[in-house]
């Protein structure tokens, strides 16, 4: 990820994968000290939060997510928005707020088996239901396919034989 001091432009990463592909663990190893907007992370700290029941506050922790991220955006400082990418309007629009301000946009996508995925998401503490599961990773290949077309960078990483998250 590019420094912001100056002499590289700033960057927007963008995870795309479905649930239980493996994102999060992505992130930690290739962007360890990167700032992080997490929708996962963000649920977590709602006090009505339930590991088994995430659903519940996704609306809320979706609208943290995007503020934050048009925040740093609008600051110009690279960052990693950890979703599914599955909602495609939301990362155009933050593709093309990045690329307003100078930024640079890197799309990554994370791939598995959804048999991986879903064993992953049985695994652990946080868990969605398996159609919800089954339903995302179908959206993937699609979305996929518009974000990358507009990045500046775009990476595949395989990851089957990652631990879950």
């Amino acid at each position: 990820m590019a420094a912001t001091n100056g002499t590289q432009a700033p960057v927007l990463t963008l995870m795309v994968g479905g649930p239980g592909s493996g994102k999060s663990t992505v992130v930690r190893r290739l962007y360890a000290d990167a700032t992080v907007v997490d929708m996962d992370a963000i649920k977590a700290t709602h006090p009505e939060y339930d590991p088994k029941n995430p659903g519940a506050v996704h609306a809320w922790s979706q609208q943290v997510a995007i503020r934050q991220a048009f925040r740093l955006i609008s600051e110009a400082q690279s960052f990693v928005f950890d979703s599914t990418g599955t909602n495609v309007e939301r990362l155009m629009t933050f593709i093309a707020a990045a690329h307003a301000t100078g930024m640079k946009v890197e799309a990554v996508l994370v791939t598995c088996s959804i048999q991986t995925a879903l064993r992953r998401n049985a695994l652990r503490a946080r868990t969605v239901p398996d159609e919800l599961v089954i339903e995302k990773h179908a959206m993937v290949s699609a979305a996929w396919a518009s974000v990358h077309a507009l990045a500046d960078r775009a990476l595949v990483v395989e990851n089957e034989d990652a631990p879950a998250a």
